[in-house]
């Protein structure tokens, strides 16, 4: 695997924006953290801290290439399309499910049910610019050869980086270090999958952004039945065999969407600028 060493000024540009938007994102959030009466508004305001940074840091770089789809991979793979489609209908159902329980038992808050949309939507969007977006496209042009292993490696490196971000939460005071670790594990296979919807797409992130903002969304119940984030990651510590069927659930899904029957067309698409 050949790699080209102007592209490694791109990895570590890419990599640098990513510790500084995320640096500001944590500041930020120690600095709001208790001074809003309303928890859910404490959390948009905390996340603004994550996209505002992440939004110049596309600019600086002069990467809103990759708000761009190429629509010609995304027709040929609309059973990709669909199983995508599909999966956040499925969330939606099984959520709605939780609301009808919450409202049979008056505990249903619409407003709050809201803005937990809204702030899981902006996670959705700051990680899959930075980790998507920007860390894996960069990966991508290191590792130059059009073939599978070239985004099986641009794959690997971005999603452990994207797991590895979550052991942070272990500094917060009010949460378990076996939690936190079990989630960065999560997060890893589960940006693997983000990863693999992302190529099969046609490096169309905003499937990604969607996906990954309705996937916590389902996660973090916890926040609009009365908890709070940190209350999500030490459920997640509750139940080992829950955790491991749904590393290999994702996993597996994985291995599927990048088997190389699918992907060897999509690297005939790629240029110089990564487009897939």
């Amino acid at each position: 695997m050949e790699i080209r060493k102007e592209h490694i000024r791109t990895v570590l540009a890419a990599l640098l924006a990513v510790i500084i938007t995320y640096s500001i994102y944590k500041i930020g959030g120690a600095l709001v953290r208790g001074r809003f009466a309303n928890y859910f508004i404490e959390c948009i305001v905390t996340e603004l801290f994550y996209v505002i940074p992440t939004m110049i840091a596309v600019i600086l770089l002069k990467k809103q290439s990759i708000y761009y789809s190429d629509p010609s991979i995304l027709k040929k793979n609309w059973t990709c399309a669909l199983l995508m489609i599909g999966i956040i209908l499925i969330n939606f159902f099984l959520t709605a499910g939780f609301f009808s329980v919450l409202a049979a038992e008056g505990n249903l808050r619409i407003t709050e049910v809201l803005l937990t949309l809204v702030f899981c939507m902006m996670i959705g969007y700051a990680e899959e610019v930075n980790f998507r977006g920007l860390l894996q496209n960069a990966f991508h042009d290191l590792f130059t050869e059009k073939n599978p292993r070239s985004v099986l490696a641009a794959i690997i490196c971005s999603s452990f980086l994207f797991g590895f971000m979550h052991i942070f939460n272990a500094f917060r005071p009010d949460v378990i270090f076996s939690a936190a670790l079990r989630q960065a594990i999560t997060a890893m296979v589960v940006g693997m999958y983000l990863s693999a919807i992302y190529y099969r797409t046609g490096k169309n992130l905003w499937f990604s952004i969607i996906l990954h903002g309705f996937n916590d969304f389902v996660v973090m119940r916890d926040i609009y039945t009365g908890g709070s984030v940190s209350d999500t990651i030490n459920a997640g510590s509750l139940n080992l065999a829950s955790a491991l069927i749904g590393i290999a659930v994702f996993v597996g899904m994985t291995l599927i969407l990048l088997r190389p029957k699918k992907l060897a067309p999509l690297l005939d698409h790629s240029d110089d600028n990564s487009r897939i």
